[in-house]
């Protein structure tokens, strides 16, 4: 029985144990201090969202500062060959279920 009761006391200070340091860690953890990066211009791109109501795909510039997205993704991958594009939708799945989905009650 002494014991059984020793042991139960053990658990109980573990569990205060792991209680109080995570509420010391939760009260010092805030105090740590990070240096703050240089802030710089906020860099914007224009993006749009393009839906038929079932599909939808993300639209974004071929070419900005940051990303020249004709790079990346080959205008000679696509069927018409065009290079006169100024904007690159892109989207994602079975090509199967975009082509075949009827577009239902909206």
């Amino acid at each position: 029985m002494k014991k059984i009761i020793l042991t139960a006391l053990k658990t109980i200070w573990a569990i205060i144990g792991i209680v109080a340091f995570y509420l010391l860690c939760a009260y010092l953890i805030p105090f740590i201090e990070i240096p703050a990066k240089s802030v710089s211009e906020p860099k914007n791109i224009d993006a749009y969202i393009l839906t038929n109501g079932v599909h939808t795909d993300l639209v974004v510039p071929v070419k900005t500062p940051e990303i020249d997205w004709s790079q990346q993704i080959p205008f000679e991958n696509t069927l018409s060959k065009r290079t006169d594009f100024k904007y690159l939708a892109i989207g994602w799945g079975d090509k199967g279920f975009y082509l075949d989905t009827p577009l239902g009650p909206i």
